[in-house]
This record gives structure tokens, C-alpha cells and sequence, in this order.
């Protein structure tokens, strides 16, 4: 969460090849970690929960952003376009028609989280064919780059990139689940982490290049990650810290793009430099105001509405 937070401050990902390395794959960690859990069944009432769950919050801040576009940013309302944006929640439409992009994750995570409850509790033959359909969706739009597959609408619910990112999640639990507990996986994985990351940082372009950062680095990222958890368990506050933002992500998630945008404004309209400096106070601000927005809301009805 902290780095979802730090990849939406657009002064701070003023570099490209840091802007690409975050974005190669701290929002697939988010969307892999369900993976790692226990599998329920795929039952109605297990859909009927997960949707509700995920589009209550949805559905409400995609009316927020509604709002503010037309009265906020004064663009001009397209009631096909705005009803297109939410049913099939791509990146590029909300951004066109709501004025920002960060919601598709929301859909497509319930499109990740069917997928995964259903697939995942069916035969190992069909659950590796479906795998291996993902996989070559994955490589024609992530590594060869067939971009327009990727990035339009063809399956609403944010579907189409919950396809894509389903073998990767599978394929990054079996391995979790297969070696995780064998003596070297630990300094693999990190070494895989670092490897990948310099890569990132060094190079930006071939198919290679694509495979690497789209495919290994999320799975050793996750799996670093991890680690690291694990070694700072004894340390009480990082662990309550870690436990409070991973209780809080949804709403930390939904919020904190808002207010840092306030905080741009502010930035902007009282014409201060945009440096790393600017940008580090505004990454800090933006967290301490959202945690303390969602302490103050809490109890509230629109809270509760929202995400009990």
C-alpha cells in the first residue's frame, strides 16, 4: 500500500525509469496476495459477498469522481461514456470520463478474486489449460506487446486484465506453496528481486526485457516482500503499522489519490517548485491525512455504507 501511494505522486515519478519500475509491479503484488490464502468455494453466497464488498466502494467513489469532473473540473458529462467506464471499468475510459483512472482495480480484482474461486477448487487439467490460455494472453500483450488486447474493454468487470494477471497469480502460488520452505528459496527470490530491479532500472525495451519485469519481477517482489514481513515480526510497531495498513487498504486505496490531488493543487496554485523534497512532504501528508480522514470517519454512516 505504501508503494501504491508513493506510484500515484506524480512529483515524486518525475523519473521515468522509477515511475516504470513501480508500476511494472507494485499494483500486481496487491493483486497476487489473495492467491496465497486459503481458496473458499466457489458458492453464490461467496460471489454475492466479494461483490458487495468490493462494489459498494466502487460504485460510490466512481459517483464522487462523477461529481467532481463536472463540478470540480467542469468536463463535460457523457452519460454512454460515464456507463461504459463503470461496467467495464478500463483504465483508459475512466480516465476519458471520470477524470481518473485508479479504479479499475477495484472490478478487476472481483474478476480475479471469480476466477480464482472457481478455477482454482476445479481439476488440475483444467485448471492448468485455463492457466495456459492466461499465460499466452499474458505474453501477446505484456511481452509482445499487442497493447490494443491489454488495454481495451472486451470483457467487462475489468476482465480482460484479470485474464492476463490470473496465470501469474496461479503460477506464483505454486511455486510459494512448492518451495517456500526449501533452503535456498528465500535467498533465490531476493536475488531474482534484485536482478530484475537493475534490469528495470537499466533497460527499458525488447520482449526479454518485457518477460523480466512483467512476469518475475511481481513473483520475487511478493515473495521479498514476504520475507521481509516475516523479519520484522518481532519488531511490535512496523508489525502493527504493517497489520493497520493492510486492515485499512481499501479505504487507504480510495481516498489517498483525492487528497494527494488537493495537495497538488495547493502545490501548484501557490507556485512552489515540484522537486523530490516537495514531493517527499506531500507523499508523507497525503498518508497522514488519509489515516487520519479514515479515523474521523469511521463512525460514520457513509463509512459504514462504504465498507462494512
Amino acid at each position: 500500500m505504501l508503494l501504491i501511494v508513493l506510484g500515484h505522486n506524480s512529483i515524486l515519478m518525475q523519473a521515468r525509469c522509477i515511475y516504470d519500475y513501480l508500476y511494472n509491479f507494485h499494483v500486481h503484488v496487491f493483486l497476487l496476495l489473495p492467491f496465497l490464502y486459503n481458496i473458499p468455494l466457489f458458492t453464490f453466497k461467496r460471489v454475492k459477498k466479494d461483490f458487495i464488498h468490493i462494489y459498494k466502494p466502487y460504485t460510490i467513489m466512481f459517483l464522487v469522481l462523477v461529481i467532481i469532473n463536472i463540478y470540480v473540473l467542469n468536463n463535460k458529462f457523457n452519460l454512454n461514456g460515464t456507463l461504459y467506464a463503470y461496467v467495464s471499468a478500463n483504465d483508459f475510459l475512466l480516465k476519458d470520463y471520470v477524470g481518473s483512472s485508479f479504479l479499475w482495480f477495484m472490478p478487476t480484482m472481483f474478476s480475479l478474486l471469480l476466477l480464482r474461486n472457481w478455477l482454482m477448487n476445479k481439476p488440475a487439467k483444467i485448471l492448468w489449460s485455463c492457466v495456459i490460455i492466461s499465460f499466452a494472453a499474458f505474453l501477446a500483450t505484456r511481452v509482445f506487446r499487442y497493447t490494443s488486447a491489454y488495454s481495451h474493454p472486451y470483457i467487462i468487470m475489468g476482465g480482460t486484465k484479470a485474464i492476463i494477471i490470473f496465470s501469474l497469480a496461479v503460477i506464483g502460488r505454486y511455486i510459494f506453496e512448492k518451495y517456500h520452505n526449501t533452503k535456498y528459496f528465500n535467498y533465490i527470490s531476493c536475488s531474482v528481486y534484485i536482478a530484475t530491479t537493475a534490469i528495470c532500472l537499466t533497460f527499458s525495451s525488447g520482449n526479454i526485457y518485457n518477460f523480466i519485469t512483467k512476469f518475475l519481477l511481481p513473483i520475487s517482489a511478493l515473495y521479498t516482500f514476504i520475507l521481509i514481513i516475516q523479519q520484522l515480526k518481532d519488531n511490535n510497531i512496523i508489525t502493527k503499522s504493517l497489520n493497520y495498513l493492510g486492515k485499512e487498504s481499501l479505504p487507504i486505496y480510495l481516498f489517498h489519490v483525492i487528497i494527494y490531488n488537493v495537495i497538488l493543487l495547493v502545490i501548484q496554485k501557490a507556485h512552489i517548485a515540484e522537486t523530490y523534497l516537495i514531493g517527499t512532504v506531500s507523499y508523507i501528508a497525503t498518508l497522514a491525512i488519509t489515516i487520519m480522514l479514515i479515523y474521523l470517519c469511521k463512525k460514520s454512516k457513509i463509512y459504514k455504507v462504504m465498507f462494512n
